[in-house]
């Protein structure tokens, strides 16, 4: 069997993803700890927070996923949009002095990833052999983490030997934020795809119109993702027992080389032995550690 490769804009996209959490993890692991420092607030507000957040994206991803299938050229445009606002907007959580503010910005930080996401995963598919999806879609979680790995060494680096306030490091993740535009624009190419007429007309998505197994499949994720508990919890409980904002980060940095050297073995897993059997595994161990 003929050995597949990733194509160029496979490989794009995970470099926009690198950067992109690159330059979120600069960011995302001081949320909880401007809640409880700067702003004097508790566990209460960060649910707030990170749940309308995490409620804007999600009702976002439906309609872009939809709108992206609609006409050719509408992923990349998508992409550019909802990285653009993200990265837009988490520089500017440096200067707020409200949870309102805090919670404005990070609402429209997790918009923009509302709207990327759908088209993004989308585009990888059309790019890639089916035959190696697994492998794309390991291979661009791996990038997303190995960011997000970087990004927080990058703060921990920034606190501890260059003395920056917490501001600062924040309003610093706008650069590799404009790598992530530079990158998308230059490396990110849309392949052309038939698109049928229903698809065209956007017809309304009904529940009734999709297969039983994607229905269950839905199901279990909505199970799963209400039993989910945010991982900023476990920065804000750091914070509780007294840890220092290093020791945070480099708690938070664990997490994601963990998930990054996982990302790309589980991939390939997926390819060999079957999506369905690897899911069933990696999410039988996920229940059992909640």
């Amino acid at each position: 069997m003929k050995k597949r490769k990733l194509s160029g804009t496979v490989i794009a996209i995970g470099l926009v993803s690198f950067f992109n959490d690159l330059a979120s993890e600069m960011v995302t692991p001081f949320i909880p700890i401007l809640i409880a420092t700067v702003l004097g607030a508790g566990p209460v507000i960060l649910g707030l927070v990170e749940g309308v957040a995490d409620a804007a994206s999600s009702f976002l991803k439906l309609w872009a996923g939809r709108y992206s299938d609609a006409k050719y050229g509408r992923r990349k445009q998508l992409m550019v949009f909802g990285y653009g606002l993200s990265n837009l907007a988490r520089p500017l959580l440096a200067l707020v002095s409200s949870w309102g503010a805090l919670l404005l910005l990070r609402s429209l930080d997790r918009a923009g990833k509302g709207l990327r996401n759908a088209p993004r995963d989308a585009l990888l598919a059309d790019s890639v052999h089916s035959d190696i999806h697994g492998f794309a879609y390991g291979y661009h979680r791996a990038m997303d983490n190995a960011g997000a790995l970087g990004g927080t060494l990058l703060a921990v680096a920034a606190l501890s030997w260059l003395h920056w306030p917490v501001s600062e490091v924040i309003l610093w993740s706008a650069a590799p934020g404009l790598l992530v535009l530079v990158v998308l624009y230059v490396g990110v190419h849309e392949v052309q795809r038939p698109i049928p007429e229903e698809t065209k007309s956007q017809a309304s998505i009904a529940w009734s119109a999709l297969s039983h197994d994607m229905r269950r499949y839905l199901w279990v994720l909505v199970l799963f993702t209400f039993a989910r508990v945010s991982e900023g919890f476990i920065l804000l409980r750091g914070n509780e027992l007294g840890m220092s904002v290093v020791q945070l980060l480099l708690l938070w940095a664990a997490l994601n080389f963990v998930k990054s050297a996982a990302s790309l073995f589980g991939g390939r897993m997926a390819d060999t032995f079957g999506k369905h059997r690897l899911t069933i595994v990696s999410w039988s161990g996920y229940a059992a550690a909640l």
